[in-house]
This record gives structure tokens, sequence and C-alpha cells, in this order.
């Protein structure tokens, strides 16, 4: 059988748990056939979100009373193995001793059983599958837990997630094995299998977040042939549409996901509202986008950007072709100009240019 001594490790779960644990696992395939790989190529994240009566309200800035308390996980695909361990002011809080949802309700997990009493709160969850079970990277509801606080707090004061990556951790996939997870520090004393970083937040920021890519625009008419476009880019985003009051910036990143390279950017924090963001870099034509913020999160998916201004004169021409064949001749400049994702710098790319130079201008784009 699997072994599993790494999941449970707080002396009150030693009974529970265990047993819990060692059923799940008996019905468990003891078999995964091929890895997938995303192991340490993520970013996790823990945190929680705080709803009283329907409402969502900041975790950093509570008033004395009860509420709906979610732990959630972003930023993976897929996942295997689950358990989060915190402890929490029996002072202070008070914590229901039955969880109001689990993602086991949904069909894909099972529960390993958990812990909300004597300052303790403890979640695990496998999959049933035989691999692993997918999961909405974006913001994944692990539980939900209902609190009250005695007194007008930040919960971050009252509640402590461990760092044991013993007793929190997450793991993508059975064929990565169960000494190698993500945890919320990159080594621990005696752990003999590797950490990859994720990081835990009892109070984030509070507000939505707006998440896209940055992908390369083919043509005038604004399409894009979906690759991702080369180095960082900078998200100002503003409150006002004079652009006179700057709200934030962010930097996108490259990163691998799902066997293809994206350029990814992440706002967080924005209350409802419209804001008027500027996306550019050093290459790239800025464009202006339309972002309104009622109530949730948004996946803006891909936006184009006409990344090929490499002659700094704010447009598209046949010059900027021109750094197109130079770095097909020597490498200079060869991964801002590979431009049509077939990896290697050619007439192909200068193309793109060409049809961009009849017009450099954006459509308007509005997320919401």
């Amino acid at each position: 059988m699997k072994s599993e001594a790494k999941h449970i490790g707080n002396h009150f779960l030693g009974i529970l748990v265990f047993i819990t644990a060692v059923l799940v696992f008996l019905s468990l395939p003891l078999v995964s056939y091929a890895q997938t790989g995303t192991l340490g190529q993520e970013s996790p994240e823990i945190y929680c979100t705080y709803e009283q009566d329907g409402v969502a309200v900041d975790g950093n800035n509570l008033t004395a009373g009860t509420y709906d308390v979610n732990f959630v996980l972003s930023g993976m695909n897929n996942l295997s193995v689950f358990e989060v361990t915190a402890t929490y002011d029996t002072e202070q809080v008070t914590v229901e001793s039955a969880p109001s949802g689990l993602i086991s309700d949904d069909a894909g997990m099972d529960s390993m059983g958990y812990i909300l009493e004597d300052g303790n709160i403890v979640f695990g969850f496998v999959s049933t599958n035989e691999d692993c079970s997918h999961i909405n990277e974006y913001e994944q509801i692990i539980a939900t837990v209902k609190m009250t606080f005695a007194s007008d707090c930040d919960a971050e004061d009252y509640i402590t997630i461990s760092d044991n990556p013993n007793l929190t951790f997450a793991q993508a996939d059975y064929g990565d094995g169960y000494d190698d997870s993500y945890a919320s520090v990159e080594s621990y004393q005696d752990y003999t299998g590797n950490l990859y970083l994720m990081t835990c937040d009892v109070t984030p920021e509070f507000g939505h977040s707006v998440k896209g890519n940055i992908v390369v625009m083919t043509n005038s008419s604004g399409s894009t042939n979906g690759v991702a476009v080369y180095g960082n880019y900078k998200i100002d985003v503003y409150s006002d549409k004079d652009k006179s009051n700057l709200v934030t910036s962010v930097i996108s990143e490259q990163k691998q996901s799902e066997n293809q390279i994206i350029n990814e950017f992440k706002i967080d924090a924005l209350k409802d509202g419209t804001y008027y963001a500027t996306i550019s870099s050093e290459y790239s034509i800025p464009r202006d986008i339309t972002i309104v913020i009622s109530g949730k999160d948004i996946l803006a998916g891909a936006i184009p950007m006409i990344c090929c201004e490499y002659d700094s004169d704010d447009i598209i021409s046949a010059n900027d072709a021109k750094y197109v064949y130079v770095a097909a001749a020597n490498g200079a400049l060869r991964e801002y100009c590979e431009l049509d994702g077939d990896g290697v710098v050619s007439v192909n790319d200068a193309k793109i240019v060409y049809i961009l130079s009849a017009s450099s201008k954006y459509n308007d784009l509005i997320i919401k």
C-alpha cells in the first residue's frame, strides 16, 4: 500500500485521519503509469476569503461577528493529494465543528477527514482518479468553515497556516511520487523530498483579480496566432480615463503552462469599478484597455499586442522588417523577432511586420 505517513502529523489527527486515509487509499489504484511533469512548474497559492451574509469582506479588517471562511487553492490545473493544517486562537475565534463545504462534495476528490476544534484546523483530500483530478486553476475552494471572531481584527493575527511540508502541501500527480510536493517553504529539517514553493496567505489583499495572456498580433484587424510575446510587459492601471491616478502596475511573466509557453499577467486587489490600463514593452506599440470589475474575478484570455516596433519611431514600417532579416542572419533580437511560433526567425516573421505596417492601431478592448 502507498506510504502516507507525511499526510497527517498533528497529535490529534492520528486516529481519525489515519483510519480514513487507510480506507481511502485501499480503494485507490496503486500504480500511476506516467507523471505529468507539472510539479515545480506552477505557482500555487493557498489563501482565505471571507464572506458575511453572502457578501465578500476584507479579511485584513474584520469587525467582530460570524463569517464564512473559504480556504482556496489557485495556480494548479491538477491535484492528486492536498492537505492544509492551521491553528487558531481559541480565545478570539470560535470555529463550527463541521465544514459547510468541501472540494470532495464534487466528483474527483475524496476527503481524508477533517479536524475543526481545540485550536486546530486540518483538511486532507486525495484524488479518486488513477493519476490526478482536474481542478479550477484560477480559484478552487477547498473547504468552507464558519468562524466567529470575538473582536475587530486582521484575521491573520489569529489564524496561522502551518509551514511544515508534512502538514501543508499540494501534489499534482500520483506519478510524481509522495515525497516531492509544493509547500510554503523550500527546505525543512529532516524532509527528504524535493519541495517547490507555493504561497500561503490568510488575509490576501481584498478585491478582485484580472488575469490575461499577452500574445502576438498578426494583422491590423487584431487577429492572433496564439503565440506568446517575448519579454516582460508592463500593465499600468489607472482609476481615471485621463490616467492621472495610478492604482497599480504589474509585470507580465513568461512561463510554461500545459506544454506551451505563455506570457501571463495578474492584477490583484481591484475593487468594483472601471479602470483604464496601458500595456507596454520595449518593442511594442502601447495598448490601452478598459477593465470593468463588477463583483467577480476576470479571466481576460488572450490580448493581442503589436510587438514588432524595433526602431522606436512609434509606427510599424519596412524599417522594422529589416530588424527581422538581421535577426535571421546573425541572431540579434532573435527572440523578439520570432513572431509566427515556428521556432526560427525567417521571412515569415517579416511578413507579419509588413502586414502590421498597414495599420499600427488597436481596436477598442473592454475586459469585464
